[in-house]
C-alpha cells in the first residue's frame, strides 16, 4: 500500500519482522505512529473506540507490512542465519511454555483440580504439528541441508 520494500531490512536484533534501513523507513514509521498517539491523548473517546480504532489502525498496518517481511531481501548466509535464531528462539519457547504447562498442571492438581491452559497446549501441539507438516513437505521437494 504505503511503505516500500527498499526502506527496510531484516530485523536482526530484539524482534521479529523488519526495521527501517532508510529515512524513508523512520518516516513511515513516524506518519504511522504519530496519529495513534495524537488519537489516545484526545480526551473525546471511550475506552470501547479507542480499543477499536487501534485494532483497525493495527489491522491497516499488519496489511502494508506483512508483504514487506515477507519479502525482504536476504542473502544466503542472513537466510541461514535467520533459520537457526529461529530455530533457536522456537526451542526457547517451547521449552518456558512446556514447562509454564506441567507447573500450572501440577498447582492444580495440588489443589485437587484437573485443569490444562488450552492455549499453551494448543501452542505446542500446533507448533509440533507445523514442525511435522514442515518436515514432511521438505523432504518431498528434496530440501536438505
Amino acid at each position: 500500500m504505503f511503505a516500500k520494500r527498499e526502506w527496510f531490512q531484516r530485523r536482526k536484533y530484539g524482534g521479529w519482522g523488519v526495521t527501517p534501513k532508510t529515512k524513508e523507513g523512520w518516516w513511515y514509521i513516524a506518519l504511522i505512529c504519530l496519529p495513534l498517539i495524537v488519537f489516545h491523548f484526545l480526551p473525546f473517546w471511550t475506552d470501547q473506540i479507542r480499543m477499536y480504532v487501534t485494532v483497525v489502525w493495527l489491522i491497516i498496518l499488519m496489511i502494508d507490512m506483512i508483504p514487506i517481511m515477507l519479502t525482504v531481501k536476504k542473502d544466503e548466509l542472513e537466510f541461514k542465519i535467520e533459520a537457526v535464531a529461529e530455530r533457536n528462539s522456537s526451542w526457547f519457547m517451547s521449552l518456558v511454555l512446556a514447562f509454564g504447562l506441567v507447573y500450572e498442571t501440577i498447582i492444580h492438581a495440588l489443589k485437587g483440580e484437573v485443569y490444562f491452559n488450552i492455549i499453551i497446549l494448543v501452542a505446542l501441539l500446533g507448533g509440533a504439528l507445523v514442525k511435522s507438516v514442515s518436515n514432511y513437505i521438505l523432504e518431498k521437494k528434496g530440501i536438505k541441508d
